[in-house]
């Protein structure tokens, strides 16, 4: 479970499972790959994830692959290399500030 609103709604913790911007269900495909809220952010996280792809000849086939791997790495992948894209997905979610507390 995260922090986004469609599963904060799954455990009846919000009422819907919007997201605020765009008006969508905000599931974690939303949250990285369409949200337009954090697209100078996503095109960082892109960026970086592709350099890594390209230099390694990891091919990602298709978006659902691509979160696959966002959330949860490869075991195709050294710990090494697994560690950088951590990294750089770690970096996104900073550098949006979805889930900062926003109590006073």
């Amino acid at each position: 479970m995260s922090g986004l609103n469609s599963h904060l709604h799954k455990i009846g913790v919000l009422e819907l499972d919007i997201c605020h911007s765009c008006n969508t269900v905000e599931s974690v495909t939303h949250y990285f790959l369409k949200c337009a809220n954090f697209l100078d952010a996503r095109n960082d996280l892109l960026l970086h994830l592709y350099e890594v792809f390209n230099e390694y000849d990891v091919v990602i086939k298709n978006d659902s692959h691509l979160m696959n791997i966002i959330l949860f790495g490869s075991n195709l992948l050294s710990l090494e290399l697994n560690v950088k894209l951590f990294e750089i997905v770690h970096n996104y979610i900073k550098d949006t500030r979805r889930f900062e507390n926003k109590s006073p």
